[in-house]
């Protein structure tokens, strides 16, 4: 009996719920390592995963519970850094609130996230 060599590979960068690890088997390592090659050459930095059966697992239950599809909302979510009231660029995050953000120049606060204003320092303010 022969020794066969396998790469298992969850395809996309962003996979679906229901992506399917994909397994390929090789007769020799140097055929291994040169469809590996070919992969990265094809496909760049992330439009693939190589991974173990207990890596997959673990994916698969990340992706259960939600937690890709938060990360990936906020990584696709357009963050606030300019002051929505006065379209200043001097902000800065709170110390004591991380998501929100406050204007040096009118002391307007906002949720850095989506931009939605809590403080209106010109109408709030008197």
């Amino acid at each position: 009996m022969t020794q066969e060599f396998e790469v298992k590979i969850l395809w996309g960068a962003y996979p679906e719920n229901d992506a399917e690890l994909q397994t390929y088997k090789f007769k020799t390592i140097a055929e291994m390592e040169a469809f590996k090659q070919g992969i990265s050459e094809a496909c760049g930095w992330n439009d693939y995963q190589i991974m173990t059966e207990r890596e997959y697992k673990e994916w698969k239950e990340f992706k259960k519970n939600g937690y890709t599809n938060q990360l990936k909302q906020i990584e696709m979510s357009k963050e606030v850094y300019q002051c929505p009231v006065c379209d200043c660029h001097n902000t800065e995050a709170q110390h004591d609130y991380p998501h929100m953000s406050e204007c040096n120049a009118c002391g307007s606060e906002w949720i850095t996230e989506t931009g939605e204003i809590t403080l209106d320092a010109y109408k709030d303010v008197s």
